[in-house]
């Protein structure tokens, strides 16, 4: 994984490191860095002051060549998904001849999010009223900011683009969302307003769609997967039941993913509701509480993937949400526990 600069919210964000071993005796020997796309990583060992971008395809690395050499890398610019950069460990002889060679290849991060209305972001009044659009299923034809004209809500106003706005903006603008293209309504995603785990399953077997499959399918990548679903089902059905359904639309993505680099699941569990909100019940809450110990408790053992959880349950209603959709200030408090999983879970490595 090879990350740009993120921001000073985030804390500390380190680049990726690479050590260039020390060989044994070879009178004359120089060490390479080869970049295959130079333009897009900066450089940096020690005795540099800041990383600098490379101006041609190779780096000679300083000191002896029987001295470990450690090098910083960094991704320069944005890279579109799918982006990555190969970084060849060039050993020369004495009359330049190519006598070895040992690469690695920098992954691109790709955030791709799935879920319900949750992840879309709808807020809705105590009272009612909508101050965001929405879209139902087939979810195909996103809304346009023209059908925001009848609503309170600004399109382009990151306090209306729930929890995934405010994301973007606490990571870095540099790492691309994966997903059906907003049209400006905060970064792309596969938020599905009013969908439940059966239609993530039904969804992402649908050949015939371009989204939510192509979401997963960055090759290669490391793609972080927001997974938050399952809030719509507990109006009926048992946690079990539930659970099961929640389980085989993450073995989907999962599927998708195979091959195509690295994978952190982010999975995210159901805020409560509000006592007051139409659909509330004890009986459904207590579902809730249940289905959210299993998502807490889940684990996984599948290669290059890694499993960490967004406790965000006891993230409280604004006295003017509706009790199941939060306002701007509930989705912002997602968005931190969201963003702290997923440091979590890359600073806990491959």
């Amino acid at each position: 994984l090879a990350l740009p600069s993120y921001a000073s919210v985030m804390g500390t964000v380190l680049p990726t490191k690479i050590r260039a071993h020390g060989i044994g005796v070879l009178a004359g020997a120089t060490r390479w860095l080869r970049f295959n796309s130079p333009s897009r990583v900066s450089y940096k060992w020690s005795g540099m002051a800041a990383p600098v971008v490379p101006t041609a395809s190779e780096v000679q690395l300083p000191g002896a060549a029987t001295t470990d050499c450690d090098v910083e890398l960094r991704v320069n610019g944005s890279w579109p998904i799918g982006t990555t950069v190969k970084v060849d460990y060039v050993l020369r002889n004495l009359s330049g001849q190519v006598v070895s060679v040992r690469g690695v290849r920098l992954l691109g991060q790709v955030i791709a999010a799935i879920g319900d209305s949750m992840t879309y972001g709808v807020r809705r009044r105590r009272d009612g009223t909508m101050e965001t659009p929405n879209w139902a299923k087939p979810w195909l034809s996103y809304p346009s900011q023209s059908s925001w004209n009848n609503y309170y809500g600004n399109w382009n106003d990151i306090n209306f683009q729930g929890s995934r706005g405010f994301l973007r903006r606490d990571l870095t603008t540099s790492v691309p969302w994966a997903g059906h293209y907003a049209n400006g309504h905060g970064p792309d995603h596969c938020g599905y307003s009013g969908s439940r785990t059966s239609h993530i399953i039904s969804t992402l077997d649908d050949t015939s769609r371009t989204y939510p499959r192509n979401a997963f399918m960055a090759n290669p990548s490391y793609t972080v997967v927001i997974y938050w679903i399952g809030l719509n089902d507990t109006s009926g059905g048992s946690p079990g039941e539930i659970f099961d359904r929640w389980k085989q639309g993450l073995n989907r993505i999962l599927a998708l993913r195979s091959g195509r680099g690295r994978t952190l699941v982010v999975g995210v569990t159901l805020p409560r509701i509000r006592s007051d909100y139409a659909g509330y019940s004890p009986e459904r809450q207590a579902n809730q509480d249940v289905v959210n110990s299993y998502i807490r408790g889940y684990t996984m053992s599948t290669a290059y993937a890694r499993y960490v959880v967004a406790n965000i349950e006891s993230v409280p209603h604004d006295s003017n949400d509706d009790g199941l959709h939060f306002m701007a200030t509930g989705y912002e408090r997602v968005e931190q526990i969201v963003r702290q999983a997923i440091l979590n879970g890359m600073k806990a490595g491959p």
